[in-house]
């Protein structure tokens, strides 16, 4: 299977806070007559889990597709390049071998400030043009406002996120 960026629909959630500022800000396409205050891209809780909406993966969830490695390709690869706090994980040795599947893990704490800022310098070159032209989506888990910090960072401890916790400015 050729390798393509997975799109999801988003969970929306209805909230006493919300409105339609995901859909006129950000071009999300809310439910009428909801007030819509969370869009959540990634989830995989009980009640809520993602699906996948395009590619030969198109229907299934995302937990589906990630528990038993079904999305990765012969010669593919998962990249860790951080964790949040603990870094345990259980992997399908017998599914990652069949694709001849590599797992990396990398930080930048250990480098030198050379090759700190060489990374940075390939990020800018190769990652954010993805990013710019949207082949490329960072998933976040969870926001928070500012006055939330203490929520926030017990979520970015907290099992089960796939994503990144974010602060925003409080409205």
């Amino acid at each position: 299977m050729k390798p393509y960026p997975m799109k999801c629909v988003p969970i929306f959630k209805e909230r006493i806070w919300g409105g339609r500022t995901l859909q006129t800000a950000f071009g999300k396409p809310l439910p009428a007559d909801a007030k819509i205050g969370e869009s959540w891209e990634l989830a995989d809780l009980p009640h809520d889990k993602t699906v996948i909406a395009n590619g030969p993966f198109e229907g299934r969830t995302v937990a589906d597709v990630t528990d038993d490695l079904a999305a990765l390709a012969t010669g593919g690869r998962i990249v860790v390049i951080g964790v949040s706090r603990g870094g345990r994980a259980e992997v399908d040795l017998l599914r990652l071998m069949s694709t001849r599947g590599r797992i990396l893990g990398s930080t930048l704490r250990a480098r030198p400030l050379e090759g700190r800022a060489a990374a940075v310098q390939a990020v800018a070159h190769h990652v954010l043009p993805l990013l710019a032209d949207g082949r490329v989506q960072v998933p976040v888990t969870a926001t928070f406002g500012l006055g939330e910090v203490t929520a926030a960072y017990e979520r970015l401890g907290a099992p089960g996120k796939l994503g990144k916790v974010v602060l925003l400015p409080d409205r």
